[in-house]
């Protein structure tokens, strides 16, 4: 894997060169915008008029409870089916962008794939500094889906996995035969723990993530990977309630309860959708 990461300033989208030994850690740009490296290793990239908050993105509590969850190995048969729909085509040297990467845990595992380059990128800061601790072969970044800091037809795949991505921005990214692999909640995804959040139990609304998608990509494959989380109780439950939107539509009490509670299976359903853009229309 390429060591050089080769980012656009966010600024003026000139190419960001990389620090000489002058220069310290900072990045700098024909119009000399700079930006500093950090000591972790990843380049903070996100402009003040991006943010909607003073930190958004993931809490340091929220990053550790993914983390700690992520770690058990719970979710590795969704990690192993993500890296079986992305792996690279052979002999081919390509680019690889993690878009809401959070703490790294899939983006590390996609990197044992051939990838010339592998970028991850998040809005959430803690979760980009958890990210660096995981490996320093991922050109990590704290940057806005909304403006990713890479060059136009400059990735040959992108992940995104439960997370928020901007679809014309994407596109913009995304060379004319590369691949987005999404990664999208099905409608059983964590049932029983939705039922016992919420009193009446509706059908889940198709996903935001895939609805983004579809004037600008066509399908390639999409395969449902069903699984269950078994012995679900204590801390093992509440870091995963956190990883959820749940967590925060249940009244403390109802957390209280779930993490008493427990659960003797939860089920995990989820669907990888791989697209490709629409042919320019001539």
């Amino acid at each position: 894997m390429s060591t050089l990461p080769e980012y656009l300033c966010p600024v003026c989208q000139f190419p960001l060169l990389p620090p000489s030994v002058s220069e310290q850690r900072q990045w700098s740009c024909h119009n000399r915008h700079g930006f500093d490296a950090s000591k972790q290793g990843y380049l903070n990239l996100l402009l003040p008029q991006q943010k909607r908050s003073r930190a958004p993105g993931d809490t340091p509590d929220m990053v550790k409870a993914r983390t700690d969850f992520l770690d058990t190995g719970r979710y590795q048969p969704l990690a192993n089916a993500l890296s079986q729909a992305v792996a690279p085509v052979s002999g081919a040297t390509q680019v690889l962008l993690d878009i809401g990467c959070g703490e790294g845990y899939y983006t590390t595992q996609l990197a044992q794939l051939d990838w010339r380059q592998i970028y991850g990128l998040d809005i959430s800061k803690p979760a980009i500094v958890a990210a660096t601790r995981r490996t320093s072969a991922i050109h990590w970044s704290v940057a806005s889906m909304r403006a990713i800091p890479l060059a136009a037809q400059s990735v040959d795949a992108i992940t995104c996995v439960f997370a928020y991505y901007h679809a014309e921005e994407v596109l913009r990214v995304l060379k004319p035969d590369g691949r987005l692999v999404l990664v999208v909640a099905g409608p059983d995804h964590l049932l029983e723990l939705r039922q016992a959040i919420y009193p009446e139990l509706r059908p889940q609304e198709a996903d935001k993530a895939l609805n983004a998608a579809l004037p600008y990509f066509d399908y390639l494959d999409e395969q449902r990977l069903d699984f269950y989380l078994t012995d679900l109780h204590g801390d093992a439950l509440w870091n995963l309630l956190q990883m959820t939107p749940h967590f925060w539509r249940a009244s403390p009490a109802v957390q209280t309860a779930l993490r008493a509670q427990g659960f003797a299976r939860l089920r995990v359903q989820v669907q990888i959708l791989t697209l490709q853009p629409k042919p320019v229309q001539s």
